[in-house]
Order: C-alpha cells, then structure tokens, then sequence
C-alpha cells in the first residue's frame, strides 16, 4: 500500500487494513472473535467500520476496557504509517480516537 500515490488511498481503506492488521497481531482467532462481536453486538461489518467510528470505538471500550486506549493507540500508528505527510496536532495533551481519526479523514478528502 506505501507505494501508492496519496490520492489512491481513500479513508475507508485506511482505516480497514489498520483496524484489520492491529486485529491480525491478537491471533487469527481472536481477529475474527472480534469481527463477529462487531456484527452480534453492533450491527457493524468489517467494511462499515470507518462510516462508524463512534460505534466501534464504544465497542472496543466495551470490550477492553482501559485497555482499549492501547488498542486505539496501535490502530493510530497503524493509520499514521499509511497516511505519509500527515500530522495531526491535538487540542489537549490526551489523543482521541474519533478526533484523530476525524482529521485523517478531512486530510484524505
């Protein structure tokens, strides 16, 4: 995906293969433990997880509790490796998800 130009890489696809690879590192079986929550629990497919955010991040909340921070925190890195000459200057000292992921999304629009 890095060798593509920057106008080639939409939000959506952004999103997915990092939510998708942060997922991956947990173990295949935990990656789709945690698809078929998304679909029980939320209603949420894999590939309608960038149209809601909100609602996946309350699920990762949900079911990392505290935890979930690390988990926003490594899908962050993820997005920041794919999105070359972003950055991303927060309002407070504290990074949130949908905040960040909000301004990657204006910036690839």
């Amino acid at each position: 995906m890095s060798q593509q130009p920057i106008s080639l890489i939409s939000f959506e696809m952004v999103v997915t293969e990092s939510i998708d690879e942060v997922f991956s590192t947990l173990g295949e079986n935990v990656k789709q433990a945690m698809y078929s929550y998304l679909e029980n629990n939320y209603g949420m497919r894999e590939d309608q997880i960038p149209s809601m955010i909100d609602e996946f991040t309350t699920a990762v909340e949900s079911l990392f509790g505290v935890a979930a921070k690390l988990v926003e925190l490594k899908i962050i890195e993820k997005v920041q490796g794919k999105v070359k000459g972003f950055a991303y200057k927060s309002k407070s000292k504290e990074i949130f998800f949908v905040e960040y992921l909000s301004a990657v999304k204006r910036h690839l629009n």
